[in-house]
């Protein structure tokens, strides 16, 4: 929670900074996003280490920390891998779009904005599917977990119809709210439909 505060409200804050007072554009938006998930990162990063300080080697010894991580990564590869290429996949939007002018990256923030706004939903299912896999997995109860995981996929695929036909039928309501800028607006309309699928 502490890293995702810090990440978006200093993206917000450079923003401002670097556009609107030091007026870099695209370029300042791109250099804002870099910088809050760096800062991002190195908080993360002092946030673990302060929270390992008090463990001695000996609750380490004792847990058998190698073979707790070996199966944790068995269990969720899938999950950190859907994770990394998707903050993967906004980051490389977000810095190409930057080269491509102010519209360009006006419309990828708000259509990443609109990303993010349907994964929370799409990361619940997730989340639910992620703590029973491991559970089941221990039992060694395959066939429920194999009906968990058909029903996840079953409601993030309602989900998903649901949310994306309310974005194409309503988009002359909802997309005005992001932006006035007609040739935003232009960009937003012609590449929902790519966003969506």
């Amino acid at each position: 929670l502490a890293t995702i505060l810090v990440q978006n409200i200093g993206n917000i804050i450079l923003d401002y900074i670097f556009i609107f007072q030091i007026g870099l554009g695209a370029f300042g938006a791109g250099l804002a996003t870099s910088l809050s998930e760096l800062v991002s990162f190195l908080l993360a990063l002092y946030l673990s280490r302060h929270l390992l300080k008090g463990f001695s080697k000996k609750i380490f010894s004792y847990f058998k920390i190698k073979e707790v991580l070996k199966k944790i990564f068995n269990i969720h590869l899938p999950f950190i891998l859907r994770t990394l290429l998707f903050i993967t996949a906004v980051a490389t939007f977000t810095n190409f779009s930057s080269l491509l002018g102010t519209s360009f990256i006006a419309c990828n923030a708000i259509l990443t904005r609109i990303m993010h706004f349907s994964s929370y939903f799409i990361d619940g299912f997730a989340t639910t599917l992620e703590g029973y896999s491991g559970y089941l997995v221990k039992q060694k109860n395959f066939n429920k977990l194999k009906r968990i995981f058909n029903l996840a996929l079953c409601s993030t695929g309602i989900f998903v119809l649901i949310f994306n036909s309310t974005l194409i039928i309503f988009s002359s309501l909802i997309l005005p709210l992001f932006s006035q800028s007609e040739e935003v607006l232009f960009l937003l309309n012609s590449y929902l439909p790519l966003m969506l699928i």
